[in-house]
């Protein structure tokens, strides 16, 4: 298969990449939406579901279709434009689609790891003022409700 077949058209070398030009996309969900287009049932995102088992992987159009149905959700729950989305989710498959889902609505995500502790999510929490928090299982959500200060996160939901 020609190499411009396999991938996004060469840029000169002296372009300058402060800021998207002519067809750009944007923002990461629009390349990922034109990457759906151009190559729709090839590899895009691969992940091992536990360990010994084979990778998994989703198409560009799995990928696609699965960040669009969270931004859907997202936007269902009341997530909007410039709001916040806290995510405590170690790297997966549902942590990508949830950084994608809130990039297509136009609003942006805080990451953190599972294995921080309370505190530093509740720091982290009340600084970012998210709408809403996912993650990733009953686990984390006790460790997080724990930290929550006494006059509690009124900014975020959970």
């Amino acid at each position: 298969m020609p190499q411009s077949e396999m991938a996004w058209p060469r840029q000169p070398e002296d372009r300058q990449w402060v800021k998207p030009e002519g067809d750009d996309p944007r923002t990461l969900y629009q390349m990922l939406m034109v990457s759906q287009e151009m190559f729709g049932e090839r590899k895009c995102i691969g992940y091992i579901p536990s360990p010994g088992m084979q990778r998994v992987h989703l198409t560009y159009n799995e990928f696609g279709d699965l960040a669009t149905a969270v931004a859907k959700g997202l936007r269902d729950i009341g997530v909007e434009k410039g709001d916040r989305v806290a995510i405590i989710i170690d790297n997966s498959v549902e942590w990508a689609a949830l950084s994608y889902g809130a990039n297509a609505i136009g609003s942006a995500y805080t990451a953190m790891y599972t294995h921080q502790n309370g505190k530093d999510w509740a720091y982290i929490l009340a600084d970012a003022t998210p709408k809403v928090v996912a993650v990733a299982n009953t686990d984390v959500l006790d460790k997080m409700c724990d930290a929550i200060p006494e006059d509690g996160w009124p900014a975020s939901g959970v």
